[in-house]
C-alpha cells in the first residue's frame, strides 16, 4: 500500500490563492509603511535645518557689518543647504533655494546686531509640503510639516 500525501480534488491551488489574496494586503502596508518613515524624516530634516538657521543667527550676530537683510538671507542659506547627518543637504521639494517668505518666516524682535546692552531674538518658522510617494484614497493629497526655532542673539 502505498502511503503518500494525497490532495483533494477541492483543495488545488489553495496555497496559490492564499497568496494572491495577501500580497495586496502586505504590499499596501510596506508602501504605507515606507511613506510614513519619508514624511518622518523629512518633517525632521525640516526641524533639524530650522534649529540650524537659529544657531547660525546666534553665532554670527556680533558679525561685523551684520545687518538685519543679510543674517535674513544668511539664515535662509543655510536651510536650503543644512546637511543631514551625512546625507545630502536637505530638498524639501516645496522650496525654491533659497526659501522664500512664505515657505520660511523670519523674524526679528529688536536691531541686528543687538544693540549694546540688549538682546534680541529670532523666530523661524518653517513649512514644507510633502507630497506621499504613494497616492492612496482616503488619506491626504500632501501633508504639511511645520516647525519653529526661537533664540536670543546678543550677550546675555
Amino acid at each position: 500500500m502505498r502511503l503518500g500525501l494525497r490532495r483533494a480534488a477541492g483543495h488545488r491551488g489553495q496555497s496559490l490563492t492564499e497568496f494572491a489574496l495577501v500580497t495586496p494586503v502586505l504590499l499596501l502596508l510596506l508602501a504605507a509603511g515606507s511613506d510614513y518613515a519619508r514624511t518622518f524624516f523629512i518633517s525632521s530634516a525640516v526641524a533639524d535645518a530650522t534649529r540650524e538657521g537659529a544657531l547660525y543667527a546666534v553665532q554670527h550676530s556680533t558679525d561685523p557689518g551684520m545687518t538685519q537683510a543679510g543674517m535674513d538671507s544668511q539664515v535662509r542659506s543655510v536651510l536650503a543647504n543644512a546637511e543631514q547627518g551625512g546625507f545630502a543637504p536637505l530638498t524639501c521639494s516645496s522650496w525654491s533655494n533659497p526659501p522664500t517668505s512664505a515657505q520660511v518666516s523670519i523674524t526679528f524682535t529688536g536691531s541686528v546686531p543687538p544693540a549694546a546692552g540688549s538682546q534680541t531674538s529670532v523666530s523661524i518658522v518653517a513649512t514644507c509640503d510633502i507630497l506621499p510617494l504613494f497616492g492612496m484614497r482616503g488619506l491626504p493629497a500632501q501633508y504639511t510639516a511645520r516647525t519653529r526655532a526661537d533664540a536670543l542673539l546678543g550677550p546675555p
